[in-house]
């Protein structure tokens, strides 16, 4: 793997028991480990639905985190990593994802849309700050909308991604995201 692997990681092959239930952690999905967040079914009766929800960028699957969230509560702040047990990977460039946030709770992470800042922090395998970027994402005061595109700079030469939502009510908003686009590279 020395020239890297570009994956696309869209969460669409997974299955997931309870449809639109936030308490099914991603655990590792593309060669990394996705500690904090969970998967869901955000989409599933399509776009024109009268159901308020933040469309997924490829519907249905999206993963998400939220202060209530159990995967969140129990493995810390939302993070793609290369280190975990049986990881093969050195460091990984991030380049985007698309991303938004919406009502949440503790039983489900489907809701209106509302506004929110994400900020992502890139760690390399030192602990130091590679770059941080924070992007917005606007309601339109629909009860569907969208995610956004965040576009990653200087993200390079990562074992760690670390993201934290801003927001009016953090403790009610969640944070969905898909299409992460990153490049792995392998150990020696």
């Amino acid at each position: 793997m020395e020239d890297g692997l570009n994956q696309l990681a869209t969460f669409d092959h997974e299955n997931i028991d309870d449809p639109i239930i936030s308490d099914e952690p991603v655990g590792i999905y593309d060669d990394l480990d996705y500690p904090g967040w969970s998967l869901v079914v955000t989409d599933t009766t399509g776009s024109d639905s009268k159901i308020p929800l933040l469309v997924p960028n490829t519907p249905p699957n999206c993963i998400a985190y939220a202060v209530l969230d159990v995967a969140t509560i129990d493995q810390g702040a939302p993070t793609l990593t290369a280190v975990y047990g049986e990881s093969t990977i050195a460091y990984f460039n991030l380049y985007s994802f698309f991303f938004g946030c919406a009502l949440g709770s503790e039983e489900t992470v489907v809701g209106v849309p509302q506004s929110c800042n994400l900020t992502v922090t890139g760690l390399n395998a030192q602990g130091t700050q590679v770059a941080q970027q924070t992007f917005g994402f606007v309601s339109n005061g629909a009860l569907n909308q969208q995610m956004i595109e965040a576009k990653l700079k200087g993200f390079e030469g990562l074992q760690n991604a670390v993201f934290r939502t801003q927001a009016s009510d953090e403790d009610t908003v969640a944070t969905l995201a898909d299409t992460f686009n990153y490049t792995v590279y392998g150990k020696g």
